[in-house]
C-alpha cells in the first residue's frame, strides 16, 4: 500500500511540475503549439488582453490575415499573441481579446475609452 501511495504521489508531483513548467515556457510564446498547450493547461487562467491593430504579419490560404502582436492585460503586463483575423483591420484600432494564455477565444473592436489606462499606456 505504501508503494502505491508513493507512486501516486510521485506521479502527481511530476504532472504538477510539467504543467507549471509548460505555463512558464508558453508565457512569452505566441505559436500555435503554445496556444494548444495553454488551452488545456488548468494552471493558465482565462483573461482579457488589449491590442492595437497593425498590418497582418502574414496571410494563410484564401488571403486570411494572421496577426502576431503584443497584447497588454489590464494591469499593464505584456505578452505576444497570435490570432487569425476575419479581414484586414484598419490600423490603430483597439481590440479586446478574450484569451487563455496564447489561446485566443474571441476578439472585438473597442473604443479607446474602453481600454484600461495601464494597458493604454503600453499600447501607444
Amino acid at each position: 500500500m505504501k508503494k502505491v501511495f508513493g507512486i501516486l504521489a510521485g506521479l502527481v508531483v511530476v504532472v504538477g511540475l510539467a504543467l507549471f513548467g509548460a505555463k512558464l515556457v508558453t508565457a512569452q510564446l505566441s505559436s500555435a503549439g503554445a496556444a494548444l498547450i495553454d488551452s488545456f493547461n488548468p494552471l493558465v487562467q482565462e483573461g482579457t488582453v488589449y491590442a492595437k491593430t497593425t498590418q497582418p504579419s502574414t496571410f494563410e490560404q484564401h488571403h486570411t490575415p494572421i496577426y502576431v502582436q503584443t497584447a497588454v492585460d489590464p494591469s499593464g503586463n505584456t505578452r505576444p499573441i497570435r490570432f487569425m483575423g476575419m479581414k484586414v483591420f484598419k490600423q490603430g484600432r483597439y481590440l479586446k481579446i478574450r484569451n487563455k494564455g496564447a489561446h485566443v477565444f474571441t476578439y472585438e473592436a473597442v473604443e479607446k475609452t474602453a481600454v484600461p489606462s495601464a494597458a493604454l499606456a503600453k499600447l501607444k
